[in-house]
């Protein structure tokens, strides 16, 4: 059974079974492994494993761990912590069967998308979804399933994003894309050290 709810009256500090090395470990009954309280604390910020999401100590301890950082460092945890909320609300909506970011380009997670059957899969380096992917090869081809003239993100165009970390900068090709939006969470999603300076729309 998976522990997907926090219980009532939360266990703030686990207790210390062992010492290996200098580093203090104890028994994680949910994971069945001796961890530390550092290691305890990624697993949920990262929402790792299944048995980490909404797991009481494992909240506790992040608060405790967490550390005064940089503006860009803070900024990279704050999107990853929100992906990390997308991601739970995921596992909670698929009863801990599926784990799902959200796709970038409509920003739906397995937790909105009522409609969908089983685990909603991510594609191109885990940004997009199927169906977006979908309707993008519809544009490119210039027809649908049924032949007509694709109408969902008709509007997508190529694009070009510059993006910058710590005094360098990149022009990087990001292919067909819908907007300034779209481009800022992909870079977001695949260069998370590095800031989105700006959005070009490629001329066809």
């Amino acid at each position: 059974m998976r522990h997907l709810e926090t219980p009532a009256t939360p266990v703030i500090a686990p207790p210390e079974s062992k010492e290996l090395h200098g580093i203090k470990l104890f028994d994680c009954a949910l994971l069945r492994a001796a961890i530390s309280a550092s290691a305890c604390a990624r697993n949920y910020e990262e929402a790792r494993y299944d048995s980490c999401v909404d797991c009481a100590i494992g909240a506790a301890l992040y608060v405790r761990h967490e550390r005064p950082a940089t503006t860009e460092a803070t900024n990279t945890r704050k999107i990853a912590h929100r992906d990390n909320l997308a991601r739970r609300a995921a596992l909670r909506a698929s009863d801990g069967s599926a784990s799902a970011l959200p796709c970038v380009r409509c920003g739906h997670t397995a937790a909105s998308k009522k409609r969908l059957i089983g685990r909603m899969r991510l594609v191109r380096g885990r940004t997009i979804c199927v169906s977006c992917y979908n309707r993008e090869r519809e544009v490119l081809l210039g027809a649908n399933a049924k032949g007509g003239r694709p109408v969902k993100w008709a509007q997508l165009k190529l694009a070009q994003i510059e993006i910058e970390c710590q005094g360098s900068h990149q022009i990087v090709d990001i292919g067909l894309c819908s907007g300034e939006e779209e481009a800022r969470r992909l870079a977001e999603r695949r260069w998370p050290d590095w800031t989105m300076a700006a959005y070009r729309p490629v001329a066809s």
